[in-house]
């Protein structure tokens, strides 16, 4: 994605002894227009012998923003302590990987064919992949860091298509709190397909799980915590040159060129 978006989400949750049963709705917008959903569900359990929360989930996805309608499903699995997580996703792609958003005359293509015009013609498709990726965090020491909880990332993805082989690639992020209610998050990514991005990401967090006072300092902080995975489903914009064309009228019949020699002054 090279365009920001503005996404929220409900998650109404239901306790269950060490464990917390979940939803997981989120609509998400792009700010150049398109819209993208997921419903999700999982299960969280508190592990006391490790101080952990282990958990999974699964998700249905659904995308516009790429200009074609994609559909996915994932699953995904994570293990949370209080300096430290681990996690990682699956998405799998079905229905209509692949689709023509647009078309368009290549600049500085026509030229005469004889009595027609003759030019190429680049048709852009979106091209959905999907793959995993998969993290690993800590967070930083410090009286500092630990105020903000801010966390350090590092982790890697691999992704592929119908018409893209596939490829890999790496990401690590910044992430803290501000207060009990914001989140803000810097993220860098690099591959050789979608190259080096980065992205500035702020959420605000309303109501949610509150443990106990004795559990401070504990991964069962994190219970509520979001599900980490992609806001939308990847995809790559692939634009393909057709040579060749031949320019036609509005009937549809091809344009006839007559050529005249306007340095002829005997003949007409």
């Amino acid at each position: 994605r090279t365009e920001s978006v503005s996404n929220v989400g409900l998650s109404p949750y239901l306790n269950v002894g060490d464990g917390m049963i979940f939803g997981d709705t989120r609509l998400t917008f792009s700010n150049d227009g398109g819209v993208a959903y997921s419903f999700g569900t999982g299960y969280r359990h508190y592990i006391a012998a490790i101080d952990a929360v282990l958990g999974g989930n699964v998700y249905y996805d659904q995308d516009e923003i790429a200009g074609a309608r994609f559909k996915q499903y994932g699953f995904g699995a994570e293990l949370l302590a209080h300096d430290w997580e681990v996690r990682g996703n699956v998405y799998n792609l079905f229905g209509t990987t692949s689709e023509l958003t647009g078309t368009r005359v290549a600049p500085g293509s026509a030229l005469f064919a004889g009595n027609n015009l003759e030019f190429s013609r680049i048709d852009t498709f979106a091209e959905a992949i999907d793959g995993f990726d998969a993290e690993i965090g800590h967070l930083l020491p410090g009286e500092f860091a630990e105020r903000v909880d801010l966390r350090a990332f590092a982790g890697g993805y691999f992704y592929g298509g119908q018409g893209l082989d596939g490829f890999g690639g790496f990401s690590t992020r910044l992430q803290a709190d501000i207060g009990d209610w914001l989140e803000l998050g810097l993220q860098l990514t690099d591959d050789d397909v979608f190259h080096t991005n980065v992205a500035f990401s702020a959420t605000v967090h309303f109501g949610g799980f509150e443990s106990q006072e004795h559990t401070s300092r504990s991964g069962m902080q994190r219970m509520a915590e979001p599900v980490r995975r992609n806001l939308n489903i990847a995809a790559a914009i692939v634009d393909v040159t057709i040579p060749g064309q031949i320019a036609d009228a509005l009937d549809g019949t091809p344009l006839t060129v007559v050529h005249v020699n306007s340095n002829d002054a005997i003949g007409p």
